[in-house]
């Protein structure tokens, strides 16, 4: 194989595991920065900083160096040995930093100084080295042939963007989500020292010409020519980043936030770069004004650019029809990653084609003008120069004072003031004057179109990426959007009264304004991630919250006059600013003096703050959400216990929709690992809240909240009227729910193996949710929660609107009105349900029966299925002594059965095991999927109240094979049946 097509092959490697390093970087050092603006800030400037330092010392001595290629295998080794160890280091310094160093600092500046240090210093050297590497690289290549330096440089960018592109996907589609970061990391260790061995023995094997440097020119000062070639790399490298910023941004509200999205767009950005270095290699050799074709290069970038702006609405269209159009399989979801993908490159390549020329181009230019191979060096490193101040300006300036719109008509100006400089520097002094003219009037015109265009703010805030709709609630009015540092804000205003604050078009939290209309599920959750924990822990003063959301938990809390304090967490200050929108459904967030809202990542929030908390509130968006998903590992569990009272509650809201019980079992096993206790409560039908603890006890509920006036007036609003209706949104505990998460193949949610983060996406694309979860208290057969934890059923006759269980338990007492007497209509399940009733009624009144007596039992069947487990003891034996006023008119197969609901209303294990054998021993007609279900859990739970296990395993066994074994088996009785194995594996 020819040299030079090895080292180009090589070099696309190396560019594939330097993005692996990027990507890997990045998830590492927002552990230890957070996932504030200035931390993302911060690990690109360290990155690119270092990458410039190291092109910048590779520039200055790469003409000194007889063989660069050995210079430049050193530097993949050494890359390559550091990440072998960057894992244990960075775990290591950083427990060192929360445990021992942080603690002992009192300054905020000291901290965030040596946090940022410590950053610094674990990636600098590493980045430096790779910054030495394209340098290095190129020298060899350029010297084999120095007559095709502008071929070789063309290449090299094409083949280092192309392996970039490559590494991109493959390290965030597959290598990070199936082996985590330290594996990860090692493979891109692996890839470098292979480069460095093979490399190695190509330079041994081949002599390159040595290129002896003249002493003068070294010391001779760049020129004027070559300042203005390295400014204009930097000015190219800083427009770059505010449209690969923008571009982001702008496609997020497409796309959807999440981590795959982004290492998509940063894929299709790099492979335009890719493409236009192809595509320049075999032209750069011939050009005849370079200068000012580089310039012609720049406007039609800038128009590439521009056009984006105009056409952006469109990509809102297109994903509606990508998704209206899908199925929601595992093929599917391939396929919608490929035409995301498709949808970036249509926005980004047309620009990011040209911007792939620029530095071949300028790198070729002032090598030929200076003869010194220092020239790759210095466009390199004046081009990741500006590529940084590009991505500070971009932020925290740019997008937070004038929108993303005017991000990308930046660039693009700064493009075009350069491209029109270029040209008329390259032209003689009459036609000067024509191309500034012509130039102004571009820029000019330019400006106008930017300004005069504008966005629908509804397509903006509709999130197609998730409802594969563009429109929302007509009508609708926006009082507020806002491009912040992190996300996009908006507000949107609904005729129905009602407001919905949207984070990229995800709504975050929905509230009715109107007092006199019925309040969204929404502010059922927000409400009580706050009130259950203090009806926990009375005593409560220093309170807590992640996440200000609508500032409607923060309010809630403030409700109550013993609380001494509350800071509010936020990382978004454009989120706040929108919520003011609210009005006095939040007021108390803003107006009450112990209200405190930080602009701040948490986890630097806490470690700087060094307080200890009574309660602490999580309330982050979905963990598909990039970023989010940090909020619910292990080691977040781990560290937030630090800043909990000794008898402290962390509260975690997690949504059950939008995910799967994999995710959530990633979850629950993470959470499990660091608290010796939970328990879940519903907040509604899709949201539960777990309250975990170090030592407090977690089911007994103060009632003392519904005696203050401002807590009991906002629990009203949410159908909650005493410490009954309270109580009922009591789900499970640790020790009934984790045996069941534990069971699961999925790995526990880690800083260093982020499972949600990255299969939430998916689950989001499925439509998938993990309602099954909430099925265990609402379609099991038997009160199998209560049973399971010894708590007794309470009559409920409280209707909840928000939550099923309450809805069920109210239309369970209309059943009981119905069957006594009291009242003339069967309530409604489903289809059969009332003529079942009505059947049973019949029976009751007269005590005959008018359907035979296989379907009178069936019936009996759904009548205790549906109703029992909603009810108390003395109510179902009450119930159940109806029946018995027929005596020995009760078919004998029917008096069985109601023997079998008598035994589970007592908790009579005995009994139970005992009337389950007899009932399928004496059966005559096939036993109903309903029935088997009855019998499978009462034998079961009658286990596990007397711990017979070998009578149990007996009657079990007389359960036909195929109802055993079969599929899709409801969540209650695989729980059931782990516990069982429980006390047969003890």
């Amino acid at each position: 194989m020819p040299l030079r097509i090895a080292l180009f092959l090589l070099f696309t490697v190396s560019g594939f595991s330097g993005l692996i390093y990027e990507s890997i970087w990045s998830h590492y050092l927002k552990l230890l920065l957070g996932h504030a603006a200035y931390a993302q800030t911060l690990v690109l400037a360290i990155y690119m900083g270092g990458m410039s330092l190291g092109a910048w010392l590779a520039a200055r001595y790469s003409e000194r160096i007889k063989n660069p290629l050995l210079f430049y295998a050193g530097a993949e080794l050494i890359i390559g040995l550091f990440a072998f160890g960057f894992h244990s280091v960075f775990v290591g310094s950083t427990d060192f930093l929360y445990q021992s160093l942080l603690p002992a600092v009192d300054s905020a500046f000291l901290i965030t100084t040596i946090k940022w240090g410590l950053a610094t210093s674990l990636i600098v050297v590493q980045a430096i080295l790779l910054g030495t590497t394209f340098p290095f690289m190129s020298t060899a290549v350029i010297r084999t042939d120095q007559s095709k330096s502008g071929h070789s440089l063309g290449m090299l960018y094409f083949t280092n963007s192309g392996g970039a592109a490559i590494g991109v996907l493959v390290s965030g589609l597959y290598l990070i989500p199936n082996s985590g970061l330290p594996s990860t990391i090692a493979t891109a260790g692996l890839i470098n020292c292979a480069l460095a061995v093979i490399v190695f023995a190509i330079a041994m094997m081949v002599a390159l010409p040595e290129i002896k440097a003249d002493t003068q020119s070294e010391r001779k000062p760049i020129t004027r020519f070559g300042i203005i070639i390295m400014l204009a790399a930097g000015l190219t490298g800083f427009a770059s980043f505010l449209y690969e910023i923008g571009w982001i941004r702008m496609l997020s509200l497409v796309l959807g936030s999440t981590t795959q999205s982004f290492e998509i767009m940063l894929a299709a950005f790099i492979a335009g770069l890719a493409f236009g270095g192809l595509w320049i290699r075999n032209r750069i050799d011939q050009l005849k004004d370079p200068v000012r074709f580089i310039g012609i290069v720049q406007i039609l970038m800038a128009i590439c650019a521009l056009a984006t702006v105009p056409l952006y609405e469109s990509t809102f269209d297109l994903m509606q029809i990508v998704l209206n159009s899908l199925t929601t399989t595992d093929n599917a979801y391939r396929l919608y990653l490929i035409i995301s993908m498709s949808i970036c490159l249509l926005v980004m390549l047309p620009a990011t084609f040209f911007a792939g020329m620029t530095l071949p181009l300028l790198s070729n230019i002032l090598l030929k003008h200076d003869n010194s191979e220092r020239a790759i060096g210095h466009i390199y490193a004046s081009n990741t120069i500006g590529a940084i101040v590009g991505i500070m300006v971009a932020i925290h300036i740019l997008m937070p004072l004038l929108g993303v719109k005017w991000l990308i008509g930046i660039g693009a100006l700064v493009d075009l003031g350069l491209g029109i400089y270029l040209i008329q520097y390259s032209l003689r002094s009459k036609a000067k004057f024509y191309v500034l003219s012509a130039g102004a009037s571009a820029i000019l015109l330019s400006v106008v179109l930017v300004t005069f265009i504008s966005y629908s703010k509804e397509k903006m805030a509709s999130g197609v990426y998730r409802t594969g709709i563009t429109s929302l609630t007509k009508n609708s009015t926006f009082p507020f959007y806002k491009d912040g540092k992190t996300a996009s804000i908006s507000l949107q205003a609904i005729p129905d009264g009602s407001a919905s604050i949207r984070t990229n078009g995800k709504p975050d939290a929905l509230l009715m304004l109107d007092p006199n209309k019925p309040v969204s599920s929404d502010e059922s959750t927000m409400i009580l991630a706050g009130l259950i924990p203090l009806a926990i822990h009375p005593n409560a003063k220093q309170i807590a919250n992640i996440g200000f959301g609508s500032g409607l938990t923060a309010h809630a809390l403030l409700g109550a006059s013993s609380i001494e304090r509350v800071d509010t967490v936020e990382i978004e200050k454009a989120m706040v600013e929108a919520a003011r929108h609210f009005g006095a459904a939040t007021e108390r967030v803003y107006t009450d003096p112990r209200s405190h809202i930080h602009l701040d990542d948490a986890k630097t929030f806490f470690s700087t703050n060094k307080k200890k908390y009574d309660i602490i509130v999580s309330e982050p968006s979905n963990p598909w959400v990039s970023g989010v998903a940090s909020l619910f590992t292990a080691e977040f569990y781990k560290h937030i216990q630090l800043y909990l009272k000794e008898d402290g509650l962390f509260v975690q809201w997690l949504q059950l929709y939008e995910t799967n019980i994999g995710i959530m079992s990633s979850v629950f096993k993470s959470l499990g690992q660091e608290f010796e206790n939970y328990a879940v409560y519903h907040a509604n039908d899709s949201d539960i809240l777990i309250i975990a603890t170090k030592k407090r006890n977690l089911y007994n509920l103060n009632p003392w909240i519904f005696k203050a006036p401002k807590l009991a007036a906002i629990l009203k609003r949410i159908h909650i009227h005493n410490i009954d209706d309270l109580e009922l949104r009591y789900f499970a505990n640790k020790s009934t729910l984790q045996p069941f998460f534990n069971k699961s193949l999925e790995r526990g949610n880690s800083d260093y193996f982020p499972v949600i983060g990255y299969k939430a996406p998916k689950a989001l694309f499925q439509r998938t949710n993990a309602n099954s979860i909430s099925e265990i208290a609402t379609k099991a057969p038997l009160p199998v929660l209560e049973i399971l934890q010894q708590q007794t059923v309470k009559d409920i006759r409280n209707f909840d609107a928000y939550y099923a269980k309450s809805n069920l338990a109210a239309s369970v007492h209309k059943t009981v009105a119905f069957l006594n007497g009291t009242a003339e209509q069967a309530p409604e399940y489903k289809a059969n349900y009332a003529l079942s009733f009505i059947q049973l009624k019949y029976f009751i009144r007269n005590c005959r029966s008018a359907v035979p007596d296989h379907t009178f039992e069936q019936n009996l069947i759904l009548f205790a299925g549906t109703t029992l487990r909603f009810l108390s003891k003395e109510t179902t034996l009450n119930m159940l002594a109806l029946f018995d006023n027929c005596g020995e008119k009760i078919p004998a197969g029917a008096k069985r059965w109601l023997q079998l609901f008598r035994a589970v209303a007592e908790r009579n294990g005995d009994d139970m095991l005992a009337t389950a054998d007899d009932i399928m021993n004496t059966q005559r007609n096939p036993l109903s999927k309903e029935q088997l279900a009855y019998l499978e859990a009462s034998i079961i739970v009658a286990a596990l109240l007397n711990n017979s296990k070998i009578y149990a395993s007996h009657v079990l066994k007389k359960l036909p094979k195929a109802f055993i074994a079969r599929k899709n088996m409801p969540l209650y009785a695989t729980l059931l049946r782990i516990h069982y194995l429980k006390i047969h594996a003890n």
